[in-house]
């Protein structure tokens, strides 16, 4: 019988480095001892033995080739100079042999670098904005506009490969703001009117006191909120301006902080002021936040009587015959700046015409306009550029949440129109005097939800506007969540549109052309898209699970 020993291995664990093992031999002696099968093991067994010897035959080459080499340094007899000469001589040729395929490299790396360039470059000439270049994950695709869409500007669209889309051109790279701007600050707790603007240090209090100044190009103001009445800037000065929310968003309201009046304590968390206010409307507090949508500010209650608003928290009652309004915030305290009183139906920011003398460009950033925005010129000779960034238009108690009337060129990036009487983003130009709109990365959801009509929509043009919507989301809008109209043409590219909610199916729809309106849909996706009297949609690689109309597939340029 074949003695077998029954202690274990000894050493218990390894005395080597297993780091060093060779990988190949170290695969496979791993499965040697987690198969479960012998002939596994055995053929693990096996090829960890070839392995090993095919490595010691390496290592055997390597060390004759070793030897060779030390034995003809002997040969020149540790002469000190023969060996630098010797071992320079490799080194040279050597670096002789490299020299062709490191000059074919630099060669070829230059020709890549040449041609990337052009590829930067536009066909216009025009250098595509490299910060949108850079962030993208992979090579952009430059995307031709389909034949038939006629769009004034020189937008390109960029297919960046990873199923969202970008734009050659931000809004400040196209719109004419001045190469040189002065830039002045407003602080609503810590400034004052009467400094000079100049820093923080010496901000101003108001938006409104810049409308003084008439170098005043950008505006940056301390994260608040502001009402257009207290502020005094509904309307902003006839000069091309930036107004900047500096650190976050921004509230600007119709109405009036409750910093405007003087309060009287009447007790249990309860105040008054004297207020002669024909249509009151409501009273927000932004220190209480909607946990439904958290960045809009709590709407108190109307209270039935001025004993009922002192007993009860977080609500309001307006007096009419003694024309005094009672405020009972949440916590109690007295109303401040955070508590916004709206005493009629409105628009805080109102852009028109009639207060410019040509064409003028506003550009905002980080502002929240709770009663939406209103921008309208209906002269040809006045064309407003509007630019909206990281914005939003909400709560517009009479119409939509960005208004947009005649000759403008509207430019929305990052921007949400939500919770508005009517639509969300809304164009019309009656004169059909060349307005235009870019939306890129926005949101239309929830518009008209407060009434009855069915033809509220996320986004719609008329009256022969042309638009881009670039990654748009629209959903759950009181009729069709995009809707476009009127011998308009719209290009819509990784646009996602769902769950029209009217109250009939007739009104239903998430991409939806009428009257001689052309759009066009590339990589959108939609449960309905359908068009009506000559309008015509043309898709390519979209999806939807439902199409009625005249529908048709288009081919890439």
């Amino acid at each position: 019988m074949t003695y077998r020993d029954p202690s274990p291995i000894s050493p218990e664990k390894p005395d080597y480095d297993k780091s060093k093992v060779n990988p190949k031999v170290a695969n496979y002696t791993k499965q040697v001892r987690e198969k479960q099968y012998g002939g596994d093991t055995r053929e693990a067994m096996a090829r960890t033995a070839e392995i090993s010897s095919i490595t010691s035959r390496q290592a055997k080459e390597k060390s004759e080739e070793a030897y060779e080499i030390t034995q003809n340094l002997l040969d020149v007899s540790f002469d000190t100079a023969a060996i630098n000469q010797n071992f320079e001589q490799r080194l040279d040729d050597k670096i002789s042999n490299l020299q062709p395929e490191w000059t074919q490299f630099k060669d070829d790396t230059n020709e890549q670098l040449v041609q990337n360039q052009k590829e930067i470059t536009n066909l216009g000439g025009e250098t595509i904005n490299l910060s949108n270049y850079n962030r993208l994950m992979r090579t952009p695709i430059l995307m031709s506009a389909p034949e038939g869409f006629v769009f004034p500007f020189d937008l390109k669209i960029y297919d960046r490969g990873n199923g969202t889309f970008g734009l050659s051109h931000e809004i400040l790279d196209i719109f004419p703001f001045e190469a040189s701007l002065k830039t002045y600050y407003v602080d609503p707790v810590g400034g004052n009117d009467s400094n000079d603007g100049t820093s923080w240090e010496s901000a101003w209090q108001t938006l409104g006191r810049a409308n003084n100044e008439s170098d005043c190009d950008v505006l940056e103001v301390r994260t608040g909120v502001y009402g257009h009445v207290s502020e005094g800037f509904r309307r902003p000065k006839n000069t091309n301006m930036k107004i900047i929310s500096d650190g976050g968003k921004s509230i600007f309201f119709y109405g009036y902080d409750a910093t405007y009046r003087t309060w009287t304590n009447e007790g249990g968390g309860c105040f008054s002021t004297s207020a002669n206010i024909a249509n009151m409307q409501y009273v927000a507090d932004a220190n209480n936040r909607n946990m439904n949508t958290p960045k809009m500010p709590v709407r108190l209650g109307k209270s039935d009587s001025i004993s009922d608003c002192i007993a009860t928290a977080n609500t309001f009652f307006y007096d009419s015959s003694r024309n005094r309004l009672y405020i009972h915030t949440f916590d109690g305290r007295q109303p401040d700046r955070a508590v916004m009183i709206t005493p009629g139906t409105g628009n805080p920011l109102f852009i028109r015409d009639q207060d410019i003398s040509g064409d003028i460009s506003y550009y905002f950033e980080n502002w929240i306009f709770e009663g939406g925005a209103n921008v309208t010129s209906n002269e040809s000779s006045k064309r407003i550029f509007i630019g909206f960034k990281n914005c939003e238009f909400s709560y517009s108690e009479t119409s939509n949440g960005l208004n947009v009337r005649g000759n403008v060129f509207s430019y929305c990036d990052s921007c949400l129109a939500e919770y508005n009487y009517q639509d969300g983003f809304n164009y019309h130009d009656d004169d059909y005097l060349g307005g235009i709109a870019v939306e890129v990365d926005c949101v239309g959801r929830f518009n008209g939800l407060e009434r009855d009509t069915n033809i509220d929509n996320g986004s719609t043009v008329h009256d022969g506007i042309s638009i881009i919507r670039v990654n748009g989301i629209y959903h759950e809008n009181q009729g069709r969540n995009v809707h476009d109209i009127e011998d308009t043409m719209s290009w819509n590219v990784g646009c996602t549109s769902f769950n029209s909610v009217p109250h009939d199916e007739e009104n239903a729809g998430d991409f939806v052309a009428w009257h001689n309106t052309k759009m066009w849909l590339y990589k959108c996706n939609a449960e309905t898209i359908k068009t009506r009297d000559d309008a015509i949609i043309r898709q390519r690689l979209s999806f939807y699970d439902n199409a009625e109309g005249n529908i048709q597939e288009y081919s890439a340029q």
